[in-house]
C-alpha cells in the first residue's frame, strides 16, 4: 500500500509535467497524427514512479525495522523518517541538504549512530568543520553556512544518544571542529548551541572511563592536545615533587589505577581553548547574533498579517537557540566541578588538583561570570537552571568570582527579580539564593546592592515554598543579610517577613529549622530594634533546645541568649518559657543523661 502511493504520487506529478509540456493532447486519450497517447506517455512514467516509491519505501523500512538499537526512538516522526533515509542513500551534498531542513536533525543523528550509512559520519563532520575552505578536499562549491549547522545538530544528537558514537567522532577530530565553530564571532545562535551540545557528549565522552568503545584515553582524533594529555597521564605533569620519580617508577596498585584514568574535564578544558570559546559564545553582542537578530528585524519588516504566523517562529527560534547556547555553555563549563575526583594522595590526585586550579584560573581570565550574567538576563524556567547552578558554584568558590559576578550587574533588580521568581523550579531558586546569601556573607559592603535588588520584598513569598531546600536557603539568606550589621532590620520589619520567619522554626524539614534559628539570632544581635515583633519566637525555641539535631540546638541557644543581649526587653518572656531551665539542662547534659 505504502509503495503504491508513491509511486501514484510520482506517477502524478508525471503526468501533470506531461500536460504542462505539450507531451499529448487531450482527445478522447486517443492521439492524431504523430502525437503520442496518453497511455504510451504514462506507461514508462508509472513503471518509473513504482520502482522509485519501492526503493523509498524499503529504505524506510531498513532504517526503522526493530532490530536497530535507538533508531526506532528518533524516527518516530514519520516525515522525519523518509527524510532520514533518503539523506541516508544519498552523496554528502544531498545529505547536507536534507539535513538543513533543520527539524530533521535529531532523526538524522539517531540514523547515523546506527553505523548503517557509511561514509556519512566523516562527511557530516567534515560539513560542520568551519575551518574548511572551498577547494579543500570534496566539493569546490561555498557549503552554505545553514549546512554545517544542521550537520553539528546531527552529530551532536547521535553523540548523545551513543557513547559509542561520541567516541568514533573524537577520533575523526570533531572535538576541535566543534570548538572552531563556537569560537567563530560568525557563527549563528543554531550554530553555537549545536557546536555545544556535541562537546558537552564529547567531553563527558572522553573523561568517562566507564563508557563502551576501548579505551577511554584514545586521544589519537586530538592531534597535540591529545599528545598533551597523554604526556600528562603518563608523567603526572607539572613539577614533580621531592620522590616524584621513584614513584612514579614503583608506582602503588592505586595509584597505577588512577595514572591509567581517562583525563579530567578541567584538564582537557584548560588544554583545549573551550574555555575562551565559550566566552565567545555566551557574549550577547558577538557578530553571529547580531546579524540573526538583525535578520529578524528584517523579517519582522518586511512581514504582512498574513505571515503572522511565521513572525511567531522565528522569533521563537532565535529566542530558544540563544536560550540552548547558555544552557550548553553552562551544562560544559560546569563539568569539572562534577567529575569524581581520584583517590587523595595519588599522582592522579594532584594532576586533577592542578588542572582545577588551572581551570578556574581561565575562567576568571576570561570573565565567563560576566558572560553567564549577561547571557542569562531575560531567561526564564529551567533555561535557568544549568546557568544558575554554574553561577553559585563559581561565586561560592571564588571570592574573585564573586566581585566580578556583582561587577557584572548579578544584583541588578531585573535580573534577581527573574531569578528569585517563585514559580522559577526549586532548583534554580536554591542555587540563586546561594549565590546572593554568599555575597551577604562575604561582607557588609555587598549589602546596599542586594537592598537595591528589592531581596527582601521577594523572600517573604520563598519562606512558605513548597520546596524545603527553598525554605532552608531563604532562611540562611536572611541570617546573612544580618551577619554584619543591623542594616536590614528596618526592611526586615516593614515587609513583614519575620513572622513568616519565626514559623520556620516548627518547619518539618530540620534544615529550615537549624537556618530559622540561624536567622533569628542574627536579627537580635546587633540591637534591640526587633525584639517586639521577635517575642514570639521565644516558645518555638525553647522548644528547638531539645531538636534532635545538634546544630540546631545550639543555633536555638545562641538566638535566645541573643534575644537578651541588648535590652531586658524579652527577659520576662524567656523566664516564663522555661528557657532558664532547659539552658541549664543543655549545657550541664542533665536532659541526655536522664534519656
Amino acid at each position: 500500500g505504502c509503495v503504491a502511493g508513491t509511486g501514484s504520487c510520482l506517477c502524478i506529478a508525471w503526468l501533470l509535467v506531461g500536460t504542462a509540456t505539450g507531451q499529448f493532447k487531450r482527445a478522447g486519450f486517443l492521439a492524431t497524427g504523430d502525437e503520442r497517447t496518453l497511455v504510451e506517455y504514462l506507461t514508462p512514467g508509472w513503471y518509473t514512479a513504482t520502482a522509485a516509491g519501492a526503493t523509498w519505501q524499503l529504505a524506510e523500512a531498513y532504517l526503522c525495522r526493530p532490530g536497530l538499537d535507538g533508531v526506532g526512538a528518533g524516527l518516530d516522526g514519520g516525515g522525519e523518517a523518509s527524510l532520514a533515509a533518503a539523506a541516508a542513500f544519498s552523496p554528502p551534498d544531498a545529505l547536507a541538504a536534507v539535513a538543513a531542513l533543520g527539524s530533521t536533525g535529531a532523526a538524522l543523528g539517531a540514523a547515523l549512530g546506527n553505523r548503517k550509512v557509511p561514509g556519512s559520519i566523516p562527511a557530516l563532520v567534515r560539513l560542520a568543520d568551519a575551518r574548511r575552505k572551498p577547494g579543500g578536499g570534496g566539493s569546490t562549491r561555498a557549503v552554505p553556512r545553514r549546512y554545517g549547522t544542521a550537520a553539528a545538530a546531527s552529530l551532536a544528537a547521535a553523540a548523545r544518544a551513543s557513547p559509542e558514537f561520541a567516541g568514533k567522532l573524537l577520533r575523526l577530530d570533531a572535538l576541535d571542529v566543534m570548538r572552531d565553530a563556537l569560537a567563530d564571532d560568525a557563527a549563528s545562535p543554531a550554530r553555537a548551541s549545536a557546536a555545544l551540545s556535541a562537546l558537552v557528549a564529547l567531553v563527558a565522552r572522553l573523561c568517562d572511563p566507564s563508557k563502551p568503545d576501548g579505551d577511554p584515553r584514545d586521544l589519537g582524533g586530538l592531534g597535540d592536545l591529545g599528545r598533551n594529555l597523554n604526556r600528562d597521564a603518563s608523567t603526572g605533569g607539572g613539577t614533580p615533587s621531592e620522590g616524584g620519580d621513584r614513584d612514579r617508577e614503583n608506582p602503588g596498585p592505586a595509584e597505577r589505577e588512577h595514572d591509567v584514568a581517562a583525563p579530567t574535564p578541567a584538564g582537557l578544558l584548560a588544554e583545549s581553548g573551550l574555555v575562551a570559546a565559550c566566552a565567545v559564545a555566551l557574549d550577547p553582542a558577538r557578530p553571529g547574533v547580531v546579524a540573526a537578530r538583525a535578520r529578524l528585524e528584517n523579517f519582522d519588516d518586511d512581514a504582512d498579517a498574513a505571515d503572522v504566523d511565521a513572525d511567531v517562529d522565528a522569533a521563537w527560534m532565535f529566542d530558544r537557540d540563544v536560550a540552548a547556547t547558555t544552557r550548553h555553555a553552562a551544562r560544559l563549563l560546569h563539568l569539572p566541578f562534577t567529575h569524581p575526583l581520584p583517590a587523595a594522595g595519588t599522582t592522579a590526585a594532584t594532576r586533577a588538583e592542578e588542572a582545577l586550579r588551572r581551570y578556574q584560573e581561565q575562567l576568571l581570565a576570561e570573565a565567563v561570570v560576566a558572560g553567564l550574567v549577561q547571557a542569562i538576563d531575560g531567561l526564564r524556567g529551567d533555561d535557568l537552571a544549568a546557568p544558575a547552578q554554574l553561577l553559585s558554584q563559581l561565586v561560592l568558590r571564588s571570592i574573585q568570582c564573586a566581585r566580578q559576578f556583582l561587577e557584572a550587574g548579578g544584583l541588578d533588580e531585573g535580573l534577581v527579580r527573574g531569578l528569585l521568581a517563585p514559580q522559577n523550579p526549586a532548583a534554580v531558586l536554591v542555587d540563586s539564593l546561594l549565590a546572593v546569601s554568599q555575597l551577604a556573607r562575604l561582607s557588609q559592603r555587598h549589602y546596599p546592592a542586594i537592598a537595591r535588588a528589592g531581596v527582601c520584598d521577594r523572600v517573604g513569598r520563598l519562606l512558605t515554598h513548597d520546596d524545603p531546600g527553598v525554605r532552608a536557603r531563604t532562611c540562611n539568606l536572611l541570617g546573612n543579610m544580618c551577619r554584619h550589621s543591623g542594616y536590614f532590620y528596618e526592611r526586615i520589619a516593614r515587609h513583614g517577613v519575620l513572622n513568616s520567619l519565626i514559623a520556620r522554626c516548627e518547619d518539618v524539614d530540620r534544615t529550615t529549622r537549624k537556618f530559622a534559628c540561624f536567622a533569628i539570632g542574627n536579627a537580635g544581635f546587633h540591637s534591640d530594634a526587633l525584639y517586639p515583633e521577635l517575642r514570639v519566637a521565644v516558645p518555638p525555641l525553647v522548644r528547638l533546645l531539645g531538636d534532635e539535631e545538634d546544630k540546631t540546638r545550639a543555633n536555638a541557644a545562641a538566638a535566645l541568649g541573643n534575644l537578651v543581649r541588648n535590652s531586658a526587653a524579652l527577659c520576662g518572656d524567656l523566664i516564663r518559657a522555661g528557657a532558664l531551665e532547659r539552658l541549664v539542662e543543655l549545657a550541664t547534659g542533665t536532659e541526655a543523661a536522664a534519656e
